[in-house]
């Protein structure tokens, strides 16, 4: 092994030690939730958001965009939860916990795979509107954020060294977003901008009114390619919508490798195991009830995110049937 070759192997362990460390955190504060041990739940949130933002940059830096999309996914979730505190129940919290479930098998699986080089690169990452919304909303508080940030640059009002460090972290979050959704030109843009910027900052002497168009310019052209973008988008989207109406088997045909289903089986079966458990001690009076349906559900939950993941849809819609069923008992134990 050279020392390129260390080099890499050192920066994946240390990915991959990170990413654990995020899952094992995230999982202590979902069970503290759970099991009503937290004592501000809006603050348990805010910590599960910054670790997720964190893992989220941390995979567009490596480009592991299979994950910073799970991660972007888990923000749009935790950010709807916030929004309405009354949203944190039983389901909720088993939803972050699928998305964590589904970080960790990607994280584990490709990391310890017998092809040390396999790209986590998916040419088709899964967007789906929900993800579409949370990315319009952001990136045009980004794109806002920025403009007036140089408008103050230009009258006077603020120093360049901070607004220039202000608009690096504007331009960084849409990066990594873009990337995290596949949207490659805006992210590409935005890489080149904090280059620009980088330069600015190691060469301030290189600063003038100019420089400051540049920025502007810069910003417009990123403003449209999002909107490019998402034009692009919605006219794939629709374009599936007709080709596909359907047919609903499309899903069954990803290629999946035998590793992946060697994996995914095992990991069914233990599921499969552990609800047949909870069942029998159910049965025998040894578990109580609540305690019961809930354990079941996550063991589901897993089963169905899973499934989803790899394109079983039959099995990822049997989950969400037995999902609604068990949410209706939990509703109404007398049933």
């Amino acid at each position: 092994m050279n020392v390129n070759e260390e080099t890499m192997e050192k920066l994946r362990q240390d990915y991959v030690d990170e990413s654990n460390a995020y899952i094992t955190k995230v999982r202590s504060i979902l069970l503290d939730l759970e099991h009503n041990k937290s004592q501000d739940k809006d603050s348990s949130l805010d910590q599960i958001y910054r670790l997720t933002h964190s893992l989220k940059s941390n995979s567009n830096t490596a480009n592991f965009l299979e994950i910073a999309n799970i991660a972007f996914q888990l923000e749009g979730c935790l950010s709807s939860i916030k929004k309405d505190s009354g949203k944190l129940d039983v389901e909720s919290i088993n939803q972050i916990f699928g998305y964590v479930e589904n970080i960790e098998i990607f994280v584990n699986y490709f990391f310890n795979s017998l092809d040390r080089d396999e790209i986590i690169v998916d040419e088709e990452l899964y967007v789906s509107p929900e993800m579409i919304q949370i990315y319009i909303i952001e990136s045009q508080e980004h794109i806002d954020s920025a403009n007036k940030l140089l408008f103050a640059l230009e009258e006077g009002k603020l120093g360049r060294y901070d607004v220039i460090e202000e608009i690096y972290r504007e331009i960084h979050s849409i990066k990594g977003d873009s990337n995290a959704l596949g949207f490659e030109k805006a992210a590409e843009k935005a890489h080149e901008m904090e280059t620009f910027m980088s330069e600015l900052q190691t060469h301030p002497e290189q600063f003038n009114n100019q420089t400051i168009e540049h920025l502007f310019v810069y910003v417009e052209i990123i403003k449209k390619l999002i909107d490019k973008h998402l034009e692009e988008k919605v006219d794939e989207d629709n374009k599936y919508i007709t080709e596909n109406n359907s047919n609903e088997e499309e899903s069954e045909d990803m290629e999946i490798s035998d590793e992946i289903k060697e994996l995914y089986a095992v990991e069914v079966v233990e599921h499969i195991n552990n609800i047949n458990n909870i069942l029998f001690d159910l049965e025998a009076e040894k578990s109580e009830l609540k305690a019961s349906l809930e354990g079941i559900f996550r063991e589901i939950h897993s089963i169905k995110g899973d499934s989803n993941a790899l394109g079983i849809s039959k099995v990822g819609q049997a989950a969400h049937n037995m999902e609604t069923f068990m949410s209706e008992l939990q509703k109404n134990p007398e049933q």
